[in-house]
């Protein structure tokens, strides 16, 4: 049965953060996710969830200093001690929201650094951390981003993705497929679902193009969500875009799966 997410930090931006989770509560979401609420106190957003009967499903690591063009820390050589300290804030506020996923952005490595050299530091960097998360029962996620949006980011597909799970060897470190980064660099949505589907916690959703409304574009999202029902996908899907007008006004096809 599908369970969808609203995406916070890009649903409901037409009325102030703390005014979206009310928002979502009365569109019929159950859950929420959002990339970044750290200028919140853990108190007020546990309030906030709690006031509207809402879980949280995931949020990221901090992801540095965006301004300048960062995008995550832990690929980045001689950042450790910054990658570990941006972790343990998230852990912070996942342990204290029960969020059971937190998104380990990877980051963008210095120009001409080899990918090998990459992994070696996003490795040591996620082992790390995910032995920290797994005592508080805290799975880390690896999202791919498309190089179109994202340029320099470290992880551009779901086969790099994937290959670093294994070699961390690490049970709670899992895959955050978003469609609309796959549909953008690869395509093959329900085939990449499907081969990838034993590594897969998370699944997010958009339209393509645009990263609008899922049923705008070339994806059919109807079919994307069918394909995790057949496959036993228990996860939540979150909604990860930018809605074409009033949030609300949106939610056509949504409507099956929320509870109104």
């Amino acid at each position: 049965m599908t369970r969808l997410a609203a995406n916070i930090s890009w649903m409901f931006t037409e009325m102030p953060f703390e005014q979206r989770f009310t928002a979502a509560a009365s569109a019929g979401f159950e859950y929420v996710e959002w990339n970044y609420a750290f200028d919140f106190t853990k108190e007020r957003l546990r309030n906030l969830l709690e006031a509207n009967s809402l879980a949280l499903t995931l949020i990221n690591v901090s992801g540095g200093d965006m301004s300048s063009g960062e995008l995550g820390l832990a690929a980045l050589p001689g950042r450790q001690a910054d990658a570990a300290a941006a972790f343990a804030q998230a852990l912070d506020y996942a342990t204290a929201l029960d969020a059971r996923l937190v998104h380990f952005l990877a980051g963008k490595p210095p120009p001409g650094m080899e990918s090998e050299a990459a992994d070696a530091v996003f490795l040591e960097n996620l082992c790390q951390s995910a032995d920290i998360a797994a005592s508080a029962g805290v799975t880390l996620t690896l999202e791919p981003l498309n190089p179109r949006d994202r340029a320099g980011y470290h992880l551009m597909s779901a086969t790099h993705a994937t290959r670093l799970i294994r070699s961390s060897q690490r049970s709670n470190i899992k895959l955050q497929l978003d469609v609309y980064h796959q549909q953008m660099h690869g395509g093959n949505v329900l085939q990449t679902i499907e081969e990838n589907f034993e590594y897969l916690a998370h699944v997010q959703l958009a339209g393509v193009p645009g990263r609008h409304e899922p049923d705008t574009g070339e994806l059919n999202h109807t079919a994307i969500l069918s394909k995790l029902d057949e496959l036993g996908y228990t996860g939540v899907v979150g909604c990860e875009y930018a809605p074409i007008g009033r949030t609300s006004a949106g939610l056509n096809w949504a409507q099956p799966y929320l509870n109104i």
